[in-house]
């Protein structure tokens, strides 16, 4: 007979409600894309490191996958070996039933144009393609398969009888752009190649989905550090075992603004916790609606 082998604390602080918590995210982002800071491409990587909801592709490029991504955390600057600093802002490690699929996205400020007035391509947006290039290029080496595995240490049940198929997104200029030149938006839709989603910043929300998600770095092998704790993510036995594996989670969760000072401390005392349970074996029965 299978029992629970965990047990949740009595009297756990609520998170942030996601309805809060969206509102709040949307009207932060749109006064930072108004604003001069809105040019300034590490500042919009540190609020979305701090707002994985906001950036697409955990759940694939696709049709959405209901499987989350590993290790349940947006990966910032994911490194790809030997090629020095020509590396994603961010990436996914999305998956479903059938593929694994690093989903690489390339941010670029929201104030660059995507064609010259006469119609051509900006000079920059052909860099911003040509750095997609290389990351293809990259993984069309097949070595550079078992590298990326043996780095972000995928564990054998994901990756067993998996196809490996990466995609790209890049997130580029502002719809402005466009609502006068409907023959500049026609062209902006026939400029994505295979793989490969384009989108402006105007696209960016919050993704319900999401709510329950990390943001991590990592630089040397299966190293995970956390980086972001958002308001919404709660401890339960279904993260429990991805979330063992990142590092680091007290320094994040109390960097985090967001949270109220009672569920900030009662995040930090339950992280040993369920890092123990989470590298423990067997599981047993877990409860579907068991969060703290």
């Amino acid at each position: 007979m299978f029992k629970k082998t965990y047990a949740l604390a009595d009297n756990a602080p609520p998170p942030m409600t996601w309805a809060d918590y969206e509102a709040r995210a949307i009207r932060e982002w749109q006064q930072l894309l108004g604003s001069a800071s809105a040019n300034d491409e590490p500042t919009l990587q540190r609020f979305l490191e701090q707002h994985p909801t906001m950036v697409p592709g955990a759940y694939g490029t696709g049709a959405p996958s209901g499987h989350s991504p590993f290790p349940k955390a947006l990966v910032s600057q994911p490194p790809l070996q030997g090629l020095g600093s020509r590396i994603p802002d961010f990436m996914w490690i999305a998956k479903d039933s059938e593929t694994i699929c690093p989903v690489l996205i390339e941010i670029e400020k929201p104030t660059k144009r995507w064609f010259r007035e006469d119609g051509v391509p900006d000079a920059h947006f052909t860099q911003a393609l040509d750095q997609i290039t290389e990351w293809k290029a990259w993984f069309k080496q097949a070595p550079n398969i078992q590298v990326f595995r043996d780095f972000y240490r995928i564990p054998d049940d994901l990756w067993r009888a998996r196809n490996f198929e990466p995609s790209y997104i890049l997130i580029y200029g502002s719809r402005r752009e466009f609502e006068a030149r409907e023959d500049l938006a026609r062209k902006r839709r026939l400029q994505a190649r295979d793989n490969e989603y384009h989108m402006t910043f105007d696209r960016l929300a919050p993704d319900p989905r999401a709510d329950g998600l990390l943001t991590v770095k990592i630089t040397r092998p299966a190293e995970y550090i956390a980086l972001a704790w958002p308001p919404t993510v709660q401890f339960s036995p279904f993260v429990a075992e991805d979330f063992a594996l990142i590092q680091d989670k007290e320094s994040a969760i109390t960097a985090s603004s967001w949270l109220t000072a009672e569920r900030r401390a009662f995040l930090e005392s339950r992280c040993s916790y369920w890092d123990t349970w989470g590298r423990s074996s067997p599981k047993g029965l877990i409860g579907v609606s068991d969060v703290e």
